[in-house]
């Protein structure tokens, strides 16, 4: 089946793909094949929906700026690192214990994959 999406890295001198890299290798290799596997998806459906994954929008920057006020950032993340990406990445996808944050340019037919950490 023919991709309806291109998944592309950002321009950011590699770091993007250095991350993914880096987070994939160090997962067993059950959770790295569900994640490489949910990623891979996104090509067809961006907004996936699913038993064993869970999907999520960021809301606007005003609904940001009042959750991190609540939330004063997390011990190991900086507040402004955080605020970054909740902004820059609009879409998340949680699969097999990690965060894929990615943001869909439906203009382009793109999925941006912007960043993935473990939950």
């Amino acid at each position: 089946m023919r991709p309806r999406y291109l998944l592309l890295y950002p321009e950011d001198g590699g770091a993007a793909e250095r991350l993914f890299e880096r987070t994939l290798s160090s997962l067993p290799p059950v959770r790295r094949e569900r994640v490489l596997d949910a990623i891979l998806r996104l090509e067809q459906d961006p907004r996936p929906s699913g038993p064993a994954l869970r999907y999520w929008r960021t809301p606007g920057a005003e609904k940001v700026l009042s959750i991190l006020r609540l939330l004063p950032g997390k011990p190991f993340r900086r507040l402004s690192e955080a605020y970054h990406d909740l902004l820059q990445a609009r879409d998340h996808l949680s699969v097999a214990g990690v965060t894929v944050l990615y943001s869909i340019d439906e203009g382009r037919k793109v999925v941006w994959l912007m960043g993935i950490r473990p939950d």
